[in-house]
């Protein structure tokens, strides 16, 4: 009788703990939410590349070479290489937050892409600049980077080399340390009471199971 009890006792803990295993599964499968990016009344307002570079502090002509984030979370954040300063200047590598999918109306980034990028310089760091929807890059063009140039009043300039970045801002001086740190936006965290909820629940139904399957497997050793 012992070892038929013991059986069934190893038996309910199999039972409990292939469902601890699909919960924990199933609890931390990624969330993508479905957004839809929604035109304004008459459609999008028709912006220069002049209205672009007027609004954002700094406009440059760079190449992604890597980034952080999701762009379904629009909290992708964005290394880029810089060819040219055509407003601002700055350091050869900066890093800008605040792009993601053209579903949040903002500008998705990856990997190798190119184009003439406009930027604000916050207090929090760099982030990218939008004057309507999805419209923080442009393409990287002689006609476009010549108007920018002309819209900022500046010729073309290659990086400073005695300017770093730091974090996702920009600081000035040949004293600071030629480092990059790169800035992951707190957006990502947002999901973690979702999931603290999701796992409580969890819990509570995989002990509810396990009682009911120590209950049966005890009465039927008995």
């Amino acid at each position: 009788m012992n070892v038929s009890h013991g059986h069934h006792v190893r038996a309910a803990f199999t039972v409990i703990t292939i469902i601890a295993a699909t919960i924990i599964a199933i609890v931390n499968l990624p969330v993508r939410p479905a957004f839809a990016c929604t035109p304004p009344p008459g459609g999008l307002p028709v912006k220069t590349v002049t209205d672009r570079a007027n609004a954002a502090d700094i406009a440059l002509e760079g190449t992604v070479v890597a980034f952080t984030g999701e762009a379904f979370m629009g909290n992708q954040v964005a290394t880029i290489r810089v060819d040219q300063y055509v407003k601002g200047d700055g350091p050869a590598v900066v890093t800008v937050r605040g792009y993601g999918t053209s579903s949040l109306c903002l500008s998705e980034v990856s990997t190798g892409r190119h184009g003439l990028f406009y930027i604000l310089d916050s207090p929090t760091g760099l982030r990218a600049s939008y004057l309507t929807q999805f419209d923080a890059i442009g393409n990287a063009d002689e006609a476009s980077l010549a108007e920018a140039s002309t819209a900022s009043g500046q010729l073309p300039a290659p990086p400073d080399p005695r300017t770093v970045a730091i974090g996702a801002g920009v600081a000035r001086g040949e004293d600071n340390p030629p480092a990059i740190a790169q800035v992951v936006d707190s957006i990502a965290s947002r999901s973690a009471p979702a999931k603290g909820t999701a796992a409580g629940l969890a819990v509570t139904v995989l002990a509810s199971v396990g009682l009911v399957v120590a209950r049966g497997l005890a009465h039927r050793a008995a």
